[in-house]
């Protein structure tokens, strides 16, 4: 789920934007893990444009957006309560 971070709040988010972010990650792992999360219905993938190359934007559903919630608050949590040795 750590996927919706990169694209929480700030609207649509390019597929290549996401990318920025997860450079770790390769493009057909973070292509199967946007579509888990589109089947889920934590995300949104738009397409409806009439641009070559293809744009792909990406977007918090209201579901997606409460589950952000509760992680950006259990992060919050642990920053506070854990202490990580070193």
């Amino acid at each position: 789920m750590g996927i919706t971070c990169p694209y929480q709040r700030d609207g649509n988010t390019r597929f290549s934007s996401i990318k920025e972010d997860l450079k770790h990650i390769s493009d057909n792992i973070l292509a199967d893990r946007l579509k888990l999360l589109e089947q889920h219905k934590l995300i949104t993938r738009n397409d409806d444009f009439s641009e070559v190359p293809i744009r792909v934007e990406y977007v918090l559903t209201p579901t997606g957006d409460q589950l952000s919630d509760l992680l950006d608050q259990l992060c919050k949590f642990t920053e506070n309560q854990i202490v990580f040795p070193g």
